[in-house]
């Protein structure tokens, strides 16, 4: 493990860490737009839309979490970089 953390703690790993986690906060960027560009079709779209993230429950919280987890190690990241 200590290679693990000997890499990541070098200007190269933190790089890819804000690579990474840069491309996976575009990713969810994309799919909130796609979601809300729902509302410019019928009423039933976006309704289901709706209904499908409440269905995801705990789910939701949890890719919550992750998100702000993302964001935290990105910009985190950019600091140590900088």
């Amino acid at each position: 493990m200590d290679w693990l953390t000997r890499i990541l703690n070098s200007s190269i790993g933190m790089k890819w860490t804000m690579g990474l986690t840069g491309l996976l906060l575009f990713l969810f960027v994309l799919a909130h737009m796609i979601g809300n560009l729902q509302i410019y079709g019928p009423p039933e779209l976006i309704n289901q839309y709706a209904v499908n993230l409440r269905a995801m429950g705990p789910l939701l919280w949890l890719a919550r979490i992750g998100l702000a987890t993302l964001f935290v190690v990105h910009v985190a990241s950019a600091i140590r970089l900088s």
